[in-house]
């Protein structure tokens, strides 16, 4: 059994690094790396085969299958983003203690998925309800943040369980600060303070390198959210909030401050905002403690060059909220070894994990709570910030529909990159889409 599993995972960790063109080792090369015999290897080929991921040419060869990453196969864990070094860390605990499983990032479905937020959004009614595997794994609810939960759950289904999360935050770069001669903002900021400081940063900096965004969901919605504003009413899932006054007031500053920041026309289609962020050459990037923690490890900054910043608030003393950043862990419908996923998201909940991995890196908040309170440095300012903000954290962006998921993150990009005039009726228009559909009962699907 090992060695069919090690064998069936080798052909898949080559379809995965090979180009799609290329002919695969033959049976009897794969025999002799694992000293088995020639029927042996030839048996996992064609089991592999059957299942759609290998062409077979008799005395010539196996060639990837044209559709290879369409297909699902039992024992595989999909990792988005495969290039997280955390990720990475845990992906080698899995290898160790559960062989079984084959880690990919190319397959495009998987039964074991690790995702993020905007992706379990649209694609939720795919997975399964977890709360039954949950209880399995952690019967003593206590121990783990049970507000977080609430992130990957749509109705009554828990369809993707968080391993960890973190706030969003302001990321400063001290050296630019330094360079512009321009004073670092307090910490209880209002948008106005927010304004000046991107004037301060425009006398000397190209005003597209003062704040890195971009008009996409999970970054206007930090502003609407920190401002009381919902894209639904949490507490009503069927009454639409996008275009109440505090969500408008919002999506206007926001569209204020990303006009200030627009790109020059030629970089339009050339240029990445991250990239640039991780480059050195801007001012203010929003992120998490995931982001935080891969600036550090990759050594694209010193400790000492980051500043953290809460979401700056319209007006001082509002609570300095923020839409949450996670990481879940999702079982599709189709998987047919629910023993195997259950046993893969114990390892993942497990100590060993969520203390020695998650939490001793500082890379997100494990859902754990012991984990989660062992990971904080008391004396350590960027994890202030962090602990500050935890508890204003919102959750969800109560959107239970991949359509709806769709026409809000269009449909405001629309609003916020079209003409000032149009704005208003652009979002209104949005908000009404979305009416209707949670009217004829679309969004329950």
């Amino acid at each position: 059994m090992y060695k069919t599993v090690a064998i069936k995972n080798k052909i898949l960790g080559l379809l995965e690094t090979s180009p799609d063109d290329k002919r695969l080792p033959s049976a009897r090369t794969l025999a002799s790396e694992f000293d088995v015999s020639f029927q042996f290897v030839q048996r996992v080929v064609d089991d592999l085969a059957e299942r759609g991921l290998l062409k077979v040419f008799p005395r010539s060869g196996v060639e990837p299958h044209p559709y290879w990453r369409e297909r699902m196969v039992n024992g595989v864990f999909r990792v988005h983003p495969a290039d997280n070094w955390l990720i990475k860390e845990l992906c080698v605990k899995i290898n160790r203690d559960i062989p079984e499983i084959f880690i990919s990032n190319e397959f495009d479905n998987a039964p074991m998925e690790l995702s993020v937020s905007h992706y379990l959004i649209s694609n939720h009614s795919k997975y399964c309800d977890l709360t039954a595997m949950l209880n399995n794994v952690v019967p003593d609810r206590r121990t783990i943040f049970g507000k977080i939960l609430d992130a990957g759950r749509f109705g009554r289904d828990l369809c993707g369980i968080p391993l960890l999360f973190s706030p969003k935050v302001m990321i400063l770069n001290r050296k630019i600060f330094e360079k512009c001669n321009c004073e670092l903002p307090p910490e209880n900021w209002t948008w106005d303070e927010f304004v000046k400081t991107l004037q301060c940063l425009e006398n000397k900096i190209e005003p597209f390198r003062t704040f890195g965004t971009w008009a996409g969901l999970t970054e206007w919605m930090n502003f609407v959210t920190v401002n009381g504003g919902y894209i639904f009413d949490p507490d009503n899932s069927n009454e639409v909030k996008i275009d109440a006054p505090e969500a408008i007031e919002a999506l206007e500053f926001f569209r204020e401050i990303s006009k200030r920041a627009q790109l020059p026309p030629r970089y339009i289609g050339k240029y990445r905002h991250d990239i640039d962020f991780w480059q050195g050459n801007i001012a203010i990037y929003s992120g998490s403690r995931q982001t935080v923690s891969m600036l550090l490890k990759m050594k694209y900054f010193k400790k000492e060059d980051i500043v953290l910043r809460p979401m700056p608030v319209r007006e001082r003393g509002m609570a300095p909220r923020s839409m949450l950043a996670a990481n879940f862990f999702c079982v599709r419908k189709e998987c047919v070894d629910m023993e195997m996923a259950q046993q893969l998201l114990g390892l993942l909940l497990s100590h060993e994990c969520q203390n020695d991995v998650i939490g001793s890196s500082r890379c997100g908040i494990p859902i754990m709570s012991r984990a989660a309170q062992a990971s904080f440095d008391n004396d350590d300012p960027h994890d202030a910030v962090f602990a500050r903000t935890l508890f204003h954290v919102v959750p969800r962006y109560n959107i239970a529909n991949p359509v709806s998921y769709h026409l809000v993150n269009r449909g405001i990009e629309a609003a916020l990159t079209g003409q000032e005039s149009e704005f208003k009726d652009k979002v209104k228009r949005v908000a009404d889409a979305l009416r209707m559909i949670a009217q004829f009962g679309l969004d329950k699907s």
